[in-house]
């Protein structure tokens, strides 16, 4: 798989890589699942959401066959072992396609109505605090989050600790608040103003600064959901 931009893909004489393992010929795809995650040639991260939403989609007709049978409790749970895992898994990378983002936003809103036996057309969001829900943007904001303060206080590999850099360990004057904040580089390309590195270090610089001095995972979790607007799953 050649993996570039569209712009960069446009000037290349060749869209397809010659590579050979002995006297086979590697065949070139525009599209592979590694890991679970389904990678495409310009990392647009589309088909991805398309198979998540056909996941989805098959689980949610499941429980519209067999929610009569069961109670609000047993329809949550069913949401939480078979829906929720495939709209979170690696959903940390995957999830700066927003545009594509709103094809699952629809499939968990039909989720709280199923959970709730809502009318089509009722709005969603007393339905998600009903079910204290976030938004499918809002938990993939804080799962960004979260992975961001894990990587920064050592909790991850090196290589995840690696991506982001504090302002105080670069600059000696530094205010409390802004001591916390993480160096953002200047983004070169498109592909990267979509990466986790990137866009999770503006949405970490972007929470209250009591919640990035936060010691441990549970309390910045804590803290997390009681400053900010959200709730959670």
């Amino acid at each position: 798989m050649l993996i570039s931009n569209h712009q960069k893909l446009a000037k290349q004489s060749s869209k397809e890589l010659s590579v050979q393992i002995g006297n086979q010929t590697l065949e070139n795809v525009q599209c592979e699942k590694l890991l679970g995650v389904n990678i495409d040639s310009n990392l647009s991260w589309s088909q991805h959401i398309k198979y998540v939403s056909q996941r989805v989609g098959l689980a949610l007709k499941t429980l519209c066959r067999i929610k009569k049978f069961l109670p609000e409790s047993a329809r949550i749970t069913f949401h939480n072992a078979y829906i929720l895992p495939h709209m979170d898994y690696c959903s940390t990378v995957w999830g700066g396609a927003s545009t594509d983002i709103n094809r699952l936003f629809i499939m968990q809103k039909r989720s709280a109505r199923i959970i709730l036996d809502a009318h089509p057309r009722d709005n969603h969001e007393p339905l998600f605090t009903r079910l204290k829900w976030q938004s499918i943007h809002d938990r993939i904001k804080y799962r960004r989050c979260l992975l961001v303060h894990k990587s920064i206080n050592n909790k991850l590999p090196v290589y995840m600790s690696n991506m982001f850099t504090k302002i105080s360990d670069i600059h000696t004057r530094t205010t409390r608040a802004s001591a916390q904040n993480l160096y953002i580089k200047k983004p070169k390309t498109e592909l990267f103003k979509k990466s986790f590195a990137y866009e999770g270090a503006i949405l970490y610089n972007n929470l209250p600064a009591d919640i990035k001095l936060a010691g441990s995972v549970n309390t910045f979790k804590s803290m997390y959901f009681k400053q900010t607007s959200h709730t959670a799953f």
